[in-house]
């Protein structure tokens, strides 16, 4: 594989026009970033229905509303410091501690990690306030969880999961004691997925 310099050069070009475009139209104290259920496009309010710029309590409202229409796809609202004040993504990255350690080693050395889904895609990772955030267009969008604290991401338990028996075989098998690799182990010899 080689370096193409003019390809790099284009993105380069790309992602500062895109920036300047974004604070062309930011005008108000907050916007949103919205996704689909594929949770890899994303578009950006600015303006609420009636074309004035977006300030905290239109936003809340917006959010609330499009979480409520799109439950399949996220919704986060960002201030004008690009600090995340309110965020829905309907799932969350749980690696194994092994992985999680090696990400956390590699944003440490090079500022950006890199996670991998199932069909083998690669996601850029870094740190957002102290926590490593998969990002989508330069913005935290999931966080990155290590499956040895299974109890939840922000105090939502197992939140990650959508199979809601498996989360609670799994919640009881924690409670009573078990490590998480043998909590996760007679979760899923007791489940039929």
């Amino acid at each position: 594989m080689s370096f193409n310099r003019k390809d790099h050069r284009k993105q380069a070009r790309m992602a500062l026009l895109k920036q300047k475009l974004h604070m062309r139209k930011f005008k108000g104290t907050h916007f949103i970033r919205t996704t689909l259920a594929d949770l890899q496009t994303e578009s950006r309010v600015y303006v609420d229905a009636s074309g004035q710029p977006l300030t905290e309590e239109t936003a809340s409202t917006a959010y609330t509303a499009h979480k409520a229409a799109h439950p399949r796809g996220a919704v986060q609202v960002f201030d004008r410091s690009i600090r995340l004040v309110e965020s829905y993504v309907p799932r969350g990255v749980l690696v194994c501690h092994e992985s999680y350690v090696s990400l956390l080693k590699d944003i440490d050395r090079a500022g950006v990690g890199f996670t991998f889904s199932p069909d083998n895609t690669q996601t850029l990772t870094a740190l957002y306030l102290g926590v490593p955030f998969e990002m989508l267009h330069g913005l935290p969008f999931r966080q990155v969880c290590d499956i040895t604290t299974i109890d939840g991401i922000d105090d939502q338990p197992l939140s990650v999961w959508s199979n809601e028996k498996l989360v609670n075989e799994m919640n009881v098998s924690r409670a009573q004691g078990m490590s998480v690799n043998d909590a996760l182990a007679k979760t899923l010899k007791s489940i039929s997925l």
